[in-house]
């Protein structure tokens, strides 16, 4: 009775253990996944980790609910020729690691850039920038700008 009840929670201990596997696979896909535009990361925002808007003429704005996309973790803005502003919400994205935003006509930077305490890259290059925030002080985890 007792190597039945051993064999019993060894079965469910595994059964578990490939359901945590399987799981783990599939956060890890959908971790690498690079989402390309906005209505297509708006479906299931929570899901978004990487999106990449770069090289589009008919972009002219970043919409305020790019801060429902909680997960977030790169944001490539990258020649963008008639982007002209970055709305204050990207400084909510909480998780945001990277964030490129070059090659555009944006000539400020929100003050709520200050705001996001895990970047580690910012990169402003390339734009018609008047003057930086000083709040961007406060990104204590910046590796590289």
């Amino acid at each position: 009775m007792r190597i039945f009840f051993c064999l019993l929670s060894f079965i469910v201990s595994a059964q578990g253990e490939t359901a945590d596997t399987t799981a783990s696979v599939t956060s890890a896909y959908d971790r690498t996944k690079r989402y390309k535009s906005l209505d297509e990361a708006f479906k299931n925002p929570e899901k978004v980790y990487h999106l990449e808007l770069s090289y589009n003429d008919k972009l002219r704005e970043i919409p305020a609910k790019i801060s429902s996309l909680v997960n977030l973790q790169v944001l490539e803005l990258r020649y963008l020729a008639n982007l002209k502003e970055l709305p204050v919400e990207v400084g909510y994205l909480e998780n945001l690691q990277k964030l490129q935003v070059n090659g555009t006509k944006i000539m400020f930077v929100p003050r709520t850039i200050g705001l996001l305490k895990n970047l580690q890259i910012l990169d402003l290059s390339q734009n018609n920038l008047q003057a930086i925030p000083s709040q961007i002080g406060n990104l204590t985890n910046l590796k590289e700008l």
